[in-house]
């Protein structure tokens, strides 16, 4: 069974996200607008199409070897993977009803609790031991003016880094000759037994 890459979890993360825009918004489902996006959030705030919006960026790997003692296969290769999904509305008239809101129209906190609700513990198919998507934080974006508000909630996902390992020993072994049956006995003269009743008898089957 493939192991999870970097774009099979981004395909879970952006349905998993895309499943909670709806018009009219409410609390269950808050969001307006999805899509994916690179870089900072500029001063201007996410280029969405509509608010209350969900902008999915990917912010990279960082590579752990931790050493797998139970299994006996020393170190394994493996990537701490990092998701934010940035969501933003703007009610700059009322501060209250931007942050908290309302069920008919959900604030910010409710679109975070949202997000969070149908990302932390999402399950990746094949992720490095079965583990499921986590919650890191859910913070403000401190570089957007009073005017937007704009929270990056940030995930974690363990997966197997990609390697050329297997593919090495799969060729290696296709590519190697396969060793003879080998066949030997302990026959010691002037005893009881003859030939062709050995005392010992070996047969090897070096490739079973």
């Amino acid at each position: 069974m493939a192991a999870a890459t970097l774009a099979s979890a981004d395909t879970r993360i952006y349905a998993a996200v895309a499943a909670l825009v709806t018009a009219p918004v409410a609390t269950a489902t808050p969001l307006a607008f999805v899509d994916r996006f690179v870089g900072n959030v500029p001063p201007t705030g996410l280029p969405a199409a509509k608010f209350p919006a969900a902008m999915i960026r990917c912010n990279g790997t960082q590579a752990e070897r931790p050493v797998a003692t139970l299994t006996g296969i020393g170190t394994v290769d493996r990537v701490k993977a990092s998701w934010s999904v940035l969501v933003q509305m703007t009610d700059p008239n009322d501060v209250t009803r931007g942050v908290n809101g309302s069920a008919a129209f959900p604030g910010i906190l409710r679109i975070v609790d949202a997000v969070t609700a149908v990302l932390n513990g999402l399950w990746l198919d094949d992720a490095y031991m079965e583990r499921v998507l986590r919650l890191v934080s859910a913070l403000p974006d401190p570089a957007i003016p009073s005017t937007l508000i704009v929270y990056d909630v940030r995930f974690e996902a363990m997966l197997d880094a990609p390697s050329a390992y297997a593919a090495q020993v799969a060729a290696y072994e296709a590519a190697a000759s396969d060793i003879e049956q080998m066949r030997g006995d302990v026959n010691v003269q002037g005893t009881v037994d003859t030939a062709p009743n050995p005392l010992v008898q070996l047969v090897a089957e070096p490739n079973e």
